[in-house]
């Protein structure tokens, strides 16, 4: 059954095209206290073919933390797998590895021109989202994303953001 589906998805033509993209929204995290922030996010999407695509992205969130304001740089990078409905919908869901860079200005380290935390922590990450074609070039993109750190022990930080955004994509090749 295995191999019957990753034939499916692997022989689906080769579509090979770019987005970018721009979404913004709202998370509810379990980091260092509890609550729900602003989060903005700028990714790039790589189609292989109709089912199977590669995502990077990059998103900022301010967080008011149990003992601090701390700003969040999240970094990820998914593989996506979904299906193409009608040739302009298209539901994914997508797995892959990010960070947690904590960015304060509370006096903390400086490395070049901002202030990183040295706490980052490495983290497992989730998506469901669709993408709709507006035109050939542009897209509109509504996503759920779950956010984890992998760390293990007592003096480990270990949290959780979950995020819904929605944005705007467009061709960029």
């Amino acid at each position: 059954m295995r191999t019957l589906i990753l034939g499916a998805l692997l022989a689906a033509p080769l579509s090979a095209q770019t987005f970018g993209s721009i979404s913004a929204g709202g998370a509810q995290f379990d980091l260092s206290g509890t609550g729900t922030a602003f989060v903005a996010d700028a990714r790039v999407v790589h189609f292989i073919n109709r089912n199977v695509a590669v995502e990077g992205g990059l998103a900022l969130s301010p967080v008011s933390e149990q003992f601090r304001e701390v700003t969040y740089l999240l970094p990820s990078a998914e593989l996506q797998v979904g299906t193409t409905i009608r040739d302009a919908i298209r539901p994914y869901l997508g797995a892959g590895l990010g960070a947690f860079f904590p960015i304060s200005d509370d006096g903390t380290p400086t490395r070049g021109f901002v202030n990183f935390d040295p706490t980052a922590e490495a983290a497992l990450t989730l998506s469901a989202g669709v993408d709709a074609g507006v035109t050939d070039s542009v897209i509109l993109r509504v996503t759920g994303r779950l956010r984890g750190t992998l760390g293990e022990g007592p003096d480990v930080f270990v949290g959780t953001f979950a995020e819904l955004t929605g944005g705007l994509g467009v061709r960029i090749n």
